[in-house]
C-alpha cells in the first residue's frame, strides 16, 4: 500500500494540478472494470462548442463537458497506472470486493493532497 500512497502524492504535481484525484480514480477504475476505454467511447466534440452545446446531453445522457472530463480522468488514470507495475492486477481484485473500493480511493485521494 505504501508504494500506492507515494505514487498518489505525485498526482497533482505530475499529472495535473487541477485534477480531482477521486474522480480520476473512480473514472479510471470504472473504465478498467467495464472495458469502457477511450477509443471505443470517444466521439470528438464539435470544433466550436457554443455554451448551450456544452450542456447538451448525448445519447448516453452525458453532457459534452462531462464526457470530456471523464476522458481526461481516464487519460490521467492511464498515466498514473503506468507508474505502478501490477496496479491493474490490484484494482482488478476489487471486482470481488467492491465494498473496499471506496476505502482504497479515499486513502489514495487523501494522500494526493499532502
Amino acid at each position: 500500500m505504501g508504494r500506492y500512497i507515494k505514487a498518489a502524492r505525485w498526482i497533482p504535481p505530475g499529472l495535473n494540478p487541477f485534477i480531482d484525484p477521486r474522480g480520476m480514480l473512480y473514472d479510471g477504475m470504472k473504465a478498467e472494470f467495464l472495458g469502457d476505454r477511450r477509443d471505443s467511447m470517444y466521439v470528438p466534440p464539435p470544433i466550436r462548442c457554443l455554451p448551450d452545446q456544452l450542456h447538451h446531453r448525448s445519447n448516453n445522457d452525458e453532457t459534452v463537458l462531462q464526457r470530456n472530463l471523464r476522458l481526461k480522468n481516464i487519460d490521467a488514470f492511464d498515466k498514473f497506472k503506468s507508474l505502478l507495475p501490477g496496479f491493474s492486477g490490484t484494482i482488478n481484485a476489487f471486482e470481488d470486493h467492491p465494498d473496499l473500493i471506496d476505502e482504497f480511493v479515499n486513502i489514495l485521494s487523501s494522500s494526493s493532497l499532502i
